[in-house]
């Protein structure tokens, strides 16, 4: 990369992204600096993790938390289909769960302009019963005992999960177990190959 924008002439160059973006970037303009070769980054703060400090709200961010909880309330739906119902939304949020909460957020602001005719279809069976983020620790067998209770009384649990939560409890237990996560690039597990949304809703079941 930084052989071609030198051969480009470039000498300002814009970036879109988050952290990864935007560290890299500047990681880029330190090595064509110490390469006598000046690079201007401008870094547009673009994640839907909002969690670039101190941009209050980055590009993005609310359309996201608004389309996860139309599709939650889609998946939501499936819970009169059969008794006992466990549903985990996963959202994106490695470290951050502000895309978590604010789906959540936006998803009860939904459910409460709605109106319930009865018969067994009611606010309760369609709330959200946890929230569960990479920032906020949690003890696995009390929030079960606790969701039991919500599944005995209710029927159904629908749950909103970080995909960061939990992922260090589980890197524990496949190292334990002699497995290695596989990485990315910049040295983070992948999170699509230990799939916590599935890890979550067989310990909860």
């Amino acid at each position: 990369a930084a052989e071609q924008l030198t051969r480009d002439g470039v000498d300002v160059l814009h970036t879109i992204g988050g952290d990864d973006t935007n560290t890299t970037a500047a990681d880029l303009a330190a090595y064509l600096h110490s390469n006598g070769y000046e690079l201007t980054v401008v870094g547009l703060p673009k994640t839907i993790d909002n969690d670039v400090i101190p941009i209050r709200q980055s590009l993005g961010a609310w359309t996201a938390a608004e389309q996860g909880a139309i599709f939650a309330k889609n998946i939501v739906a499936e819970h009169s289909s059969n008794p006992r119902m466990l549903i985990v939304h996963e959202v994106m949020g490695r470290h951050c769960g502000w895309l978590t909460g604010a789906t959540a957020v936006a998803y009860r602001e939904w459910l409460g302009r709605q109106e319930f005719a009865g018969f067994g279809n009611e606010a309760r069976k369609w709330d959200v019963h946890g929230v569960f983020v990479p920032e906020l620790s949690f003890d696995i067998a009390e929030e079960a005992e606790r969701l039991k209770a919500v599944m005995d009384e209710v029927g159904c649990v629908n749950l909103f999960l970080s995909e960061g939560a939990g992922v260090e409890t589980i890197v524990e237990e496949m190292i334990a177990r002699g497995e290695e996560p596989q990485r990315d690039a910049f040295g983070h597990v992948k999170i699509d190959t230990i799939n916590p949304g599935a890890w979550f809703a067989k310990q909860f079941a």
